[in-house]
């Protein structure tokens, strides 16, 4: 069966020791534009056909890269009859494999790449919740892109560009949390691990989508309670990020950061017991708040029934008016 197989691709079968012997004696000449060149063959005939195949045109293709235009082939070890018609075909073959690899390192490539972005972004939102732990709320202004589009959305309100991101963590936070410093204070806690996140990156690598969970705890020491504005408190939270972000100068930034707080509880009574307006929305904007929302709370109902919150048992009508903020202009664009 091997040798009817190697015939009928023109290669003459002999003995291991007379075929290694005829190669270190005669070596196999190539024609190549009328120039013969020496190229060596497989020591030995192995026993699966393509292994001699494949190792015969690569030692092939390594002198001749366009064996496919060789007029003619004149090895002394194989019938030079048709030869020419073997060494296409089994050229063809390489060929065909080797673009199948080439195609296939492509697509590995390409999730690699994909995976690479995705730990890249949670390594960034993971980042994120370090510094602000931290009160380092210039170094999380920096996390986010310079797009005139970046945004911050938080407690109903929508803080636009990266004066606006300023504005919120650098002023708003800083003088509430650590008297306008950067870095923390003593007696200040804010800890709010980011977790459970879900990355979706787009086909160009370029943007990409994630949500993370957090659950805080948070609140203030008795030893400042005299000093510090907000007196002695200490609340748990439990919030949802629902994040855009953008590749900058081939690195990934926060482009928009959406932050809903679901619940908040104190330490003593839970969340069963927990008032309205635990924390309330903002209600100025900016400039009439220096360190308020660029887009104020409206009020106007945009969304669905089948969105809104009503109580236990009743209808929609039940429930309080949805909260609706501006789209950024960059989305407008794009709605046809």
């Amino acid at each position: 069966m091997l040798k009817t197989y190697y015939r009928k691709l023109g290669i003459q079968c002999i003995p291991a020791a007379a075929y290694c012997y005829k190669l270190k004696m005669a070596p196999a000449l190539v024609q190549v534009s009328g120039e013969c060149r020496r190229v060596e063959l497989s020591p030995a005939l192995p026993d699966d056909p393509t292994c001699i195949l494949s190792d015969m045109v690569l030692r092939i293709l390594v002198l001749v890269p366009k064996v496919a235009s060789v007029p003619s082939v004149i090895p002394s070890a194989i019938s030079s009859r048709s030869f020419s018609t073997s060494a296409l075909h089994v050229a063809q073959v390489y060929q065909g494999n080797a673009d199948f690899k080439k195609r296939e390192i492509g697509q590995l490539k390409a999730v690699v790449e994909k995976l690479q972005a995705e730990e890249n972004i949670r390594k960034l939102q993971y980042t994120y919740g370090y510094y602000l732990d931290k009160c380092l709320y210039k170094e999380v202004a920096d996390l986010y892109a310079d797009h005139p589009d970046t945004c911050v959305e938080f407690l109903g309100g929508r803080f636009n560009g990266k004066e606006g991101v300023k504005r919120l963590y650098i002023g708003r936070f800083a003088n509430t949390f650590v008297a306008g410093r950067n870095g923390p204070i003593h007696g200040f806690l804010l800890d709010h691990p980011q977790m459970q996140g879900i990355v979706d990156v787009n086909p160009e690598g370029t943007r990409a989508a994630g949500r993370f969970r957090s659950l805080m705890s948070a609140g203030t020491h008795e030893s400042i309670k005299d000093t510090h504005p907000r007196g002695l408190v200490q609340w748990w939270e439990g919030g949802i990020y629902e994040n855009e972000y953008i590749k900058e100068k081939g690195v990934w930034k926060i482009f928009r950061l959406k932050y809903f707080p679901f619940w908040h509880a104190a330490f003593d009574k839970g969340w069963a017991y927990t008032k309205p307006n635990y924390v309330p929305f903002l209600s100025k904007t900016f400039p009439e708040d220096p360190n308020g929302p660029d887009h104020p709370v409206t009020g106007d109902q945009v969304a669905e029934d089948d969105l809104r919150a009503p109580h236990f048992g009743e209808g929609p009508s039940t429930s309080g008016p949805p909260l609706v903020l501006s789209r950024p202009q960059s989305d407008m664009d794009a709605v046809p």
